[in-house]
């Protein structure tokens, strides 16, 4: 039988797009106002991502010493099966399947997100219906699902147009988050009184505040896992 090996297609540019383009999603930039800020106040949630950030940077170190070890595909089911084996590998593999199906529907609703914020209710007209007080439209869901497709057909049969989009679209994010920080540093009044409180008020104690916020980290940065 011929032995298949893997062929190299990504730069080192790539593969850090690909990185930033997975870990900073929507979230990044909802979840601090509608989660973060009310769980643990705009200190709170500053330390609080430090400590993950940290706890991330020590899951990639170690990621990084798998890949020297067993230098093929990787990923985590490929790691766990061959240092603990297949039964280990196969109940790993089950909780990184149930962390992407506990998230894929917000990335499927990111584009609807960004048309929403842009242009308003454009996309809200034809059949629909109420799932808890929330409405639903038909056209949205298929909006949705043929993006997700697209792009699944995309990253299969044409990685080095995947690899080179998402390079593009990373950059352009990076562009706009360091033009959005470089306006709000320059048009901010008042200094460090405007972010009182430092903490939220919600009668919890500012370790626990922070903990929350380091708790949920590991859901921000899920995509450290491509």
């Amino acid at each position: 039988m011929e032995e298949k090996t893997l062929t190299k297609y990504l730069t080192p540019l790539s593969v850090l797009a690909l990185s930033f383009g997975s870990a900073v999603g929507g979230g990044a930039f909802i979840a601090p106002g509608t989660t973060e800020l009310p769980l643990a106040g705009p200190v709170g949630a500053a330390i609080g991502l430090s400590f993950g950030a940290i706890a991330i940077m020590f899951i990639g170190w170690n990621y990084l010493s798998l890949m020297r070890k067993f230098p093929d595909s990787g990923g985590t089911f490929s790691y766990v099966k061959k240092i603990f084996g297949y039964d280990h590998g196969f109940l790993i593999s089950w909780f990184a399947l149930l962390t992407y199906v506990a998230l894929i529907w917000a990335n499927a609703s990111g584009l609807l997100l960004l048309i929403e914020k842009i242009f308003g209710d454009s996309l809200h007209f034809g059949f629909k219906y109420q799932v808890l007080g929330d409405t639903v439209y038909l056209n949205e869901i298929l909006i949705s699902s043929i993006t997700v497709i697209l792009l699944a057909i995309i990253c299969v049969y044409r990685k080095k147009f995947a690899v080179n989009l998402n390079t593009i679209l990373s950059i352009i994010l990076l562009i706009g988050i360091v033009i959005t920080v470089y306006f709000v540093m320059n048009s901010h009044e008042g200094g460090i009184e405007t972010f009182k409180p430092f903490f939220a008020e919600n009668n919890r104690s500012i370790a626990f505040q922070i903990f929350n916020i380091v708790a949920i980290t590991p859901w921000a940065l899920v995509g450290i896992e491509s």
